[in-house]
């Protein structure tokens, strides 16, 4: 999929297009385009996310599965050659199938605190999120990191990954047509966390 030898910026998100090959791509958009009934019966504690999510262990094809596996464990291996944290036990979280239909969007918010910095957030564990894109054909969605003044359009097969703290708050413009199709996954250095892949 990617060399994982090559060095990158944690100043800044990392961005690797082609992350993954057409055909592995391609197995990956048409499972989250035909499994409608998968994210239709999802419920999440937070409403906001209702019907939005495929969870890895509901993900009923076993190469499907398999490819989201694989792919979570090499965005593992590319965060703990680009960090200067010196120790083996980044975990990975299960990684999830994500929908976003027109209308939807996600105001700037970080994946391990609020941004005021003050108010208890819900998931203090993490370090990094990570997101796949699997295809291109709608419009808005683009991922923009407002203190850093960077936008994103996303394109299929591409992945980013980026720390989780307040100088990596960000948001996703709303979706105007079209629905995309993405795969998130969050790592943390935290043992207790739940949810966590151990191998």
């Amino acid at each position: 999929m990617v060399n994982l030898g090559k060095m990158y910026n944690m100043n800044a998100p990392i961005v690797i297009e082609n992350f993954l090959p057409e055909d592995k791509l391609n197995l990956l958009l048409q499972y989250s385009q035909n499994s409608q009934e998968l994210y239709n019966s999802h419920q999440s504690s937070h409403e906001f996310w209702n019907k939005r999510y495929i969870y890895f262990h509901s993900i009923s094809n076993k190469k499907v599965q398999d490819l989201v596996f694989e792919s979570t464990i090499i965005m593992r291996g590319i965060i703990k050659i680009n960090t200067n944290i010196l120790t083996n036990f980044l975990y990975a979280e299960y990684p999830q199938f994500v929908r976003w239909d027109p209308g939807w969007q996600l105001t700037p918010h970080c994946d391990n605190c609020e941004p005021d910095g003050i108010t208890p957030n819900a998931t203090p564990w993490r370090s990094h999120g990570g997101v796949i894109y699997l295809n291109d054909d709608f419009e808005g969605g683009e991922i923009f990191y407002p203190k850093l003044n960077i936008e994103i359009r996303p394109k299929p097969g591409m992945m980013i990954i980026h720390p989780a703290g307040l100088p990596y708050l960000h948001g996703i413009n709303k979706v105007t047509e079209g629905v995309r199709h993405t795969i998130s996954v969050f790592f943390t250095y935290d043992s207790t966390a739940t949810n966590l892949i151990k191998g």
